[in-house]
């Protein structure tokens, strides 16, 4: 797929990874989802100047809600079968 070559190619910008983890989420993909925001948040780490502090800060953060609904997506999977 023609948004992955971002990734493949270097998968060290940390922006773009995050871009390609929100689009995963989005379309229900949340373990790509998670595996992306996660190398996002590592690029982000090795990240200095005047906003690498706030883009830490923000890829934090939507790790954290990629994690959450990962969680969610497991339990609501997991009381499926027992719905009666």
């Amino acid at each position: 797929r023609w948004y992955e070559y971002p990734v493949q190619r270097e998968g060290k910008d940390p922006l773009i990874l995050d871009t390609l983890a929100r689009v995963q989420f989005v379309r229900g993909q949340l373990a790509e989802a998670l595996r992306l925001q996660l190398k996002a948040v590592a690029a982000a780490e090795r990240e200095t100047g005047p906003t690498a502090q706030y883009l830490r800060r923000e890829l934090g953060a939507r790790l954290a809600e990629n994690q959450a609904a990962a969680e969610a997506a497991e339990a609501v999977e997991q009381d499926h079968g027992q719905i009666p």
